[in-house]
């Protein structure tokens, strides 16, 4: 308690992965746009921050309806995968239209802040009594509190979800600088395509090893049918990527053949 304004430790992780991709976004920008850049980002997380906290009230609105003024209460923790892609596309387009960057290069330099923040939320999901995995004594297991406040040895689902999405994120960056990989990457668009499937893939098989409350539908719950969803979406934007280069490639060979 700080001058009797409540700090979560979920509001204190997800503050530091912020930071953390901000700071990597400032690096890694040309120098003469690195400010313009560090700019945009910020209004880019608090887009997804926004639409993920007003996706979570949507998903919850028997308990919000009674308690509208908690929406606006970010510092509490509670955020939505799917409203949070959807601000962030948003934000992305507002952006667009500022700095003229395509989208798909706009979401490729922003791609280490979006993991970094799923990275913060499953860390701060362990703290704040979500996402967490089946009772378990095996030696995997961790204490992990549930929505109840109560702490058990549980399957460590949160902590899996953050050390596998940090390996995702790592390899796309290492990936873009290695020779067989570089001019595939290097297409806008693609390094997102493979972190949005890559991300919703890891949802949806945590999904399987979840307790915390959720709408069932058709035997899955309904985060992993947001996974799935948004699996699917990032496949197709891989395919639309790279059936455009193709045809762009075709293009150019048949103009340079009639040029000469």
């Amino acid at each position: 308690m700080s001058g009797g304004f409540p700090i979560s430790v979920f509001s204190i992780i997800i503050s530091a992965s912020i930071i953390i991709g901000l700071i990597w976004i400032y690096e890694n920008a040309p120098a003469r746009r690195s400010k313009l850049y560090l700019d945009a980002a910020v209004g880019v997380c608090a887009g997804a921050l926004i639409g993920a906290r007003i996706g979570f009230a949507v998903l919850r609105w028997d308990y919000f309806q009674k308690h509208p003024i908690e929406i606006i209460g970010l510092h509490f923790g509670g955020y939505s995968l799917a409203g949070g892609v959807i601000g962030w596309i948003f934000a992305i387009l507002i952006i667009n239209q500022i700095i003229r960057d395509s989208v798909l290069e706009l979401s490729d330099r922003f791609l280490p802040l979006a993991g970094c923040l799923m990275i913060g939320i499953w860390l701060g999901c362990w703290f704040e009594g979500t996402a967490y995995g089946f009772l378990s004594d095996r030696w995997y297991a961790i204490p992990a509190v549930d929505e109840w406040g109560t702490v058990s040895s549980r399957f460590p689902s949160q902590l899996l979800g953050a050390l596998t999405t940090l390996l995702l994120l790592v390899l796309i960056n290492l990936a873009r600088d290695y020779p067989a990989w570089k001019h595939w990457l290097g297409n806008p668009g693609i390094s997102t395509a493979f972190f949005l499937s890559g991300s919703s893939l890891i949802g949806f098989l945590m999904s399987f090893v979840r307790r915390d409350s959720m709408i069932i539908s058709m035997g899955l719950r309904l985060d992993a049918w947001i996974s799935l969803i948004f699996f699917t979406l990032g496949v197709i934007l891989f395919c639309g990527i790279m059936i455009r280069q193709k045809r762009y490639r075709k293009d150019k060979i048949a103009s340079s053949h009639y040029g000469q």
